[in-house]
């Protein structure tokens, strides 16, 4: 059984992947994208005090977007309240011009702290609760990453986002992960 094209934003946040070597960005791009169909588009957009520019790329493009998490940088701080907001302002903007029936997702790799953030957690939640006559919205699934990680900020986006949190500490886990959210579209 096939499903639906897929449109969905990988954010990842720099500083967390960076600082936490147990993890590897690399092997979880990869791992991740080995389940996206040819049809799929991802949209990568790291984050550390600020937000990265986003890249747009389809399946073909698989060693690119690995590429570009290789050569990530952290420059420290975290934005994340910041980084869901642009993820899914841009996954709507796609989602209102391509009319096709694609689902729309964000997975968010994150230890869930914000020190730099201009918007708040509760712009956030507010910002992803689906509209009544769009009641499937953009799901978003969250991972924290590392034993630090703030389990109840990155519960209350996923819960926001009618996704699902997890937990993973090795690469391992996070490959484990990430094809099982991929199972949710």
């Amino acid at each position: 059984m096939s499903r639906d094209e897929l449109a969905l934003s990988t954010i990842a946040e720099a500083s967390a992947l960076i600082r936490k070597r147990e993890v590897s960005p690399v092997e979880l791009t990869r791992a991740f994208l080995d389940r996206i169909d040819a049809h799929d588009e991802v949209l990568w957009i790291p984050f550390d005090g600020t937000v990265q520019h986003a890249a747009l790329r389809g399946r073909e493009s698989q060693k690119a977007i690995a590429g570009e998490v290789s050569t990530t940088t952290a420059g420290g701080g975290t934005a994340l309240y910041d980084a869901v907001l642009q993820a899914y302002s841009q996954l709507n903007a796609m989602r209102r011009s391509d009319p096709s029936g694609k689902r729309y997702g964000i997975v968010v790799l994150s230890d869930g702290q914000d020190m730099n953030s201009r918007s708040t957690l509760a712009q956030v939640q507010t910002t992803l609760q689906p509209e009544e006559r769009e009641p499937t919205g953009i799901q978003i699934h969250t991972i924290g990453i590392g034993g630090d990680a703030d389990e109840g900020v990155l519960k209350k986006i996923a819960r926001a986002g009618h996704g699902r949190y997890w937990k993973g500490n090795s690469t391992g886990d996070m490959v484990t992960i990430y094809r099982a959210i991929v199972t949710y579209y």
